[in-house]
């Protein structure tokens, strides 16, 4: 009699239907053993291939109902798929074929649990997670190199074949990672791509999320079909490291939505931070693999898998560690709500300390040049005055001269008068103010009555196209911040015959109006500028209240938010 394989109808509800030999299909060739497990539509079943004699992996649709052409295109993808794909660590197609419109899969049977039920939840030893990875990365580059994109690998897919070598201790890598997980094998390649297909496929998917939610590439849980490539297996192999190091994905919401939305927006937290004793290369080599932007990625499995050999042997990485501009990014990406707040606080504290420098400025210009602009005009009051007390000394027969000391009944004439009151307010001034009366055709009796340097000479030029309007710079002056400031002193009648016949004068044709020099007020502001900064420290402790209290919300939001995570973990 002709064996069987006899394989039960499911209903929609994944329920065996009634045990009659009229619900159960029968594919010859193969002996039902057990069914192994099912999900969405597929249904695999443990069976005995009669011809070889050996156990097998039997894969179906589960119902006729399930059995549309998308599906049974799937089925025929995976064959073709796996079928390209000899590699130790990929689980092996036997047979593809169809029993009365239901088609199947004939794959290697894997002795052993899945990865998924393997790591339960539980931290892995550090060389050990990295060994399989690179072992999984290696096969996937096999995939890769074929032109295959597995698209949907995560532990569940992960057979952990027994192997002799779980008795045998031996000191190579191999024997080692055999002793504790057995052989690992890529299975289900349901959702896989092929890169030489054309572009008509990716668009029709466009925008559909396909795979499991918590392994998922960015671009994947966007819905971006056409950005998928190689790097969402690299991806995937980063999350199954991560999984592997802290005991959970890096993503994981309350549903499978959410999960989506935390894949596409937000940043991982860092390994360390969960574990604090996983090495900081092997975490750098997790981030890279779990970079948002595929391009940032590893390039190939095949540079991933290298990367993890070398930490393995302790040699240097070829993974860049995220700098402190991207470990800023991806923190204020994880904690939103702690960064605005933050980035609040520095904005306050920096508009708040550039605004109060400007104000302390403008306050103390301000007041300076209104200051300058008073002295000037109590000298040029000074100087009128002390005319009219020339024109009545001349009238007394009085002798009015620069060169007055040796005379008991000479005065000064008014230039050498302000230059004199000059000098004495600057000798005498505790604030480093100075005064000076300077032209461009001083007497050549009067040492330094020219211009001395560039403010002066712009000064002069300045004042001569407009008397009117004072000239003033804020520049350091001897070391010191200060004030220049120049108002015009015009030729008066009483002056211009005295400057136009006296030997000493270089100019002999002076007129009335004309300019005869400049009166110069050097103002010193650092100790206006202490003074000011002083009356505004309330304002620089109420800002930093602020700043303070930010800090602190931050610090609320950042614990809070970590522990959400942590329950979410």
């Amino acid at each position: 009699m002709r064996e069987t394989l006899s394989v039960p109808e499911i209903d929609a509800d994944g329920q065996r239907q009634g045990k009659s030999r009229a619900n159960w299909l029968t594919i010859p060739g193969y002996t039902l053993l057990r069914e192994l497990g099912h999900g969405g539509m597929g249904v695999v079943y443990k069976a005995r291939q009669l011809s070889l004699d050996r156990p097998v992996a039997l894969k179906m649709v589960l119902t006729r109902m399930h059995a549309r052409p998308d599906v049974v295109a799937r089925f025929r993808l995976e064959a073709k798929a796996v079928a390209q794909l000899q590699h130790p660590n990929i689980v092996q197609i036997y047979e593809v074929g169809e029993h009365e419109g239901l088609p199947y899969l004939t794959l290697e049977f894997v002795k052993g649990m899945t990865l998924d039920k393997r790591l339960a939840g539980d931290p892995q030893p550090v060389r050990a997670a990295a060994r399989l990875v690179e072992i999984l990365a290696r096969a996937v580059a096999h995939a890769h190199q074929s032109g295959i994109v597995h698209r949907d690998l995560k532990p569940a897919n992960i057979l952990l074949a027994v192997s002799d070598t779980q008795s045998q201790p031996s000191k190579s890598d191999n024997a080692d990672l055999a002793s504790i997980y057995g052989v690992p094998k890529i299975s289900d390649f349901g959702l896989a791509k092929q890169l030489e297909d054309d572009d008509d496929s990716d668009r029709e998917h466009e925008g559909l999320v396909m795979g499991t939610p918590s392994y998922l590439a960015p671009e994947q849980a966007r819905g971006a079909s056409s950005e998928i490539g190689p790097g969402v297996d690299i991806y995937a192999l980063g999350v199954i490291l991560y999984e592997m190091l802290t005991g959970r994905p890096p993503f994981k919401g309350a549903t499978a939505q959410e999960t989506i939305q935390q894949v596409a927006t937000q940043e991982p937290v860092w390994p360390r931070t969960l574990q604090p004793n996983i090495p900081r290369d092997l975490e750098t080599i997790c981030l890279k693999c779990l970079n948002k932007d595929s391009r940032k990625r590893y390039p190939v499995a095949l540079a991933l898998a290298d990367d993890l050999r070398r930490f393995i042997h302790g040699e240097p990485i070829e993974a860049r560690p995220h700098g402190m501009v991207e470990r800023l990014g991806g923190w204020c990406r994880r904690y939103p709500v702690p960064a605005s707040l933050l980035a609040a606080m520095v904005c306050c504290l920096v508009f708040g300390t550039g605004y109060l420098s400007s104000l302390t400025d403008a306050l103390v210009h301000a007041s300076a040049l209104e200051s300058a602009a008073l002295q000037s005009q109590i000298l040029l009051e000074v100087n009128n005055s002390y005319s009219d007390v020339v024109k009545r000394a001349k009238a007394g027969k009085l002798t009015v001269t620069h060169e007055y000391m040796g005379d008991p009944a000479a005065i000064p004439i008014p230039a050498t008068f302000t230059i004199e009151l000059g000098q004495q307010i600057s000798d005498r001034s505790e604030s480093g103010v100075q005064i000076r009366l300077y032209s461009e055709y001083p007497f050549k009796s009067r040492r330094n009555g020219g211009p001395r340097d560039e403010f002066e000479s712009d000064a002069l030029q300045k004042l001569r196209i407009n008397p009117a309007i004072p000239v003033y710079q804020f520049a350091d002056f001897k070391g010191r911040p200060a004030l220049r400031y120049a108002t015009a002193r015009l030729m008066q009648q009483t002056c211009v015959d005295c400057h136009n016949s006296h030997p000493d004068s270089p100019k002999k044709d002076w007129k009335v109006g004309e300019l005869r020099g400049a009166v110069e007020i050097i103002q010193p502001l650092d100790k206006d500028v202490e003074r000011t900064r002083n009356g505004l420290r309330g304002a620089f402790l109420f800002i930093g209240a602020i700043c303070t209290s930010l800090l602190c919300l931050s610090g609320v939001a950042l614990f809070f938010g970590k522990g959400s995570t942590d329950r979410r973990a």
